[in-house]
């Protein structure tokens, strides 16, 4: 598989993980009719605590905005961590319980 130098990785929470039963609206994703429940990269509208997140803007346009205010419980943000430069949040908390909240419920 090629991977573009410029690849973006993006996170997409989709209504079941069923891409065709999205009928959210908001922000389509750029090259595709895709409307996501929530849309979240690394890269944009991440607020931190430190190196660690405490809040992820959702780019759906749907106010999905995932945080953890636990901050034992919070990712952290790994600047350049793929192989074309872009940041990544890495879910290995020492307790193994690091993770985000979204209180909105994604549709189905």
């Amino acid at each position: 598989m090629k991977t573009s130098k410029n690849a973006r990785f993006t996170l997409l929470l989709c209504a079941a993980l069923s891409l065709p039963a999205i009928v959210a609206t908001g922000t389509v994703i750029p090259g595709t009719s895709l409307t996501p429940d929530a849309w979240y990269e690394a890269d944009e509208g991440v607020t931190l605590n430190g190196s660690y997140v405490s809040a992820w803007a959702d780019k759906s346009g749907n106010g999905n905005t995932a945080y953890q205010t636990t901050a034992a419980a919070q990712p952290l943000l790994v600047l350049g961590a793929t192989p074309s430069g872009q940041p990544v949040l890495r879910f290995d908390g020492p307790s193994g319980n690091d993770g985000l909240i979204i209180t909105n419920a994604l549709s189905s």
